[in-house]
């Protein structure tokens, strides 16, 4: 991704904690792209890496993004479109 016109901000999204194995997954919140990636921005730097953000109703990529691209999606959103 290059630029924040191609996020796909109005997506639905799920931000997703990844535990232990006795933790499992977990629903933390649920909202738009953009939502998630502002709950994300305000979260400790220490806690974003047991995230992941999952695009459950997409067709096309991306589905899912991982927390070596959440500082960029952090930028993008404040990015005009």
């Amino acid at each position: 991704m290059k630029n924040s016109a191609a996020v796909p901000w109005g997506e639905s999204a799920v931000l997703i904690r990844t535990g232990t194995m006795e933790m499992g997954r977990e629903i933390v919140a649920e909202g738009s792209l953009r939502q998630i990636v502002d709950i994300i921005a305000n979260a400790l730097v220490s806690e974003r890496e047991s995230f992941n953000i999952s695009l459950p109703d997409r067709h096309v990529a991306p589905f899912s993004y991982s927390p070596d691209i959440f500082a960029w999606l952090m930028y993008a959103r404040m990015m005009p479109a």
